[in-house]
This record gives C-alpha cells, sequence and structure tokens, in this order.
C-alpha cells in the first residue's frame, strides 16, 4: 500500500475526528483503526485484485474508503475530513467498525494505549481548530 499525503499525527486525528463526531471510547477505536488502515496517511491507498491482477477496487485515503461506496469521489476520499465524515458515517456513529479489515481482524488493537495516553493527555483539544 502507498503511505502517500500528510501523516496526520496522533493529536491530529484525535481532533480530525472528534469534530466530525466520534466521542468517547468511539473516538479511540476511530483513531486506531485510521492507524491500522493507512498509518495515519492522508493519501494511502491500495488496489484489491484478483488472482490474475486485475484491479477489482480501490482502498483510499485515511479510512481507506473502498470504490464500492458509490458517491465518495477521489477527491472526497482523499480529504481528511470527508474521508473521517464518511468513516462517522459508515460506522453508524462509532457503533460498528465491521467494515473495516483492521478492526475485524484486531489489528487496530496495538495502538489504543497509545492513542489513550494522547487523548488523557488532553492537549489535541487545540487541534480542533484544523479541522473545523
Amino acid at each position: 500500500m502507498p503511505l502517500a499525503g500528510e501523516q496526520l499525527s496522533i493529536k491530529e486525528a484525535l481532533a480530525l475526528c472528534h469534530v466530525v463526531g466520534f466521542r468517547g471510547p468511539k473516538l479511540i477505536d476511530a483513531v486506531a483503526v485510521m492507524c491500522a488502515e493507512s498509518g495515519r496517511y492522508t493519501e494511502a491507498w491500495h488496489d484489491n485484485t484478483d488472482e490474475n491482477g486485475n484491479v477489482l477496487s480501490t482502498d483510499r485515503g485515511l479510512y481507506q474508503i473502498n470504490t464500492i461506496h458509490a458517491g465518495v469521489s477521489d477527491d472526497e476520499a482523499y480529504d481528511p475530513k470527508q474521508n473521517a465524515a464518511f468513516a462517522f458515517q459508515l460506522s453508524k456513529g462509532g457503533e460498528d467498525f465491521s467494515p473495516w479489515m483492521a478492526y475485524n481482524s484486531g489489528a487496530h488493537e496495538k495502538f489504543i494505549d497509545g492513542i489513550k495516553e494522547v487523548k488523557d493527555a488532553d492537549t489535541w483539544k487545540s487541534r480542533t481548530k484544523l479541522w473545523e
């Protein structure tokens, strides 16, 4: 997966996810999924291919929003705020992260303690201005 674009800090990722609506433990899970999916790179992408190498779909942006989701253009998918807002919608407000393989596999779990530490320090809240 090409890790392209800007890499958000955990503070920036917390602020972004908070601005689009994630709260409490759902905020921590949302950032952990983002870390596992894209490494917090705004323009990360991954082609999903068949056994012959034909591209079937492409995962895009912070939350690796797949091209199967009609109505999400590349511009929207690679825009951090729009990507996170779609993830909020797709996850039913943080209630269901099952659309993401990184969540289903547990790959996001290794990020949770570090994210909690940054969240608890409370210094990330000033970063919400970046996304409002």
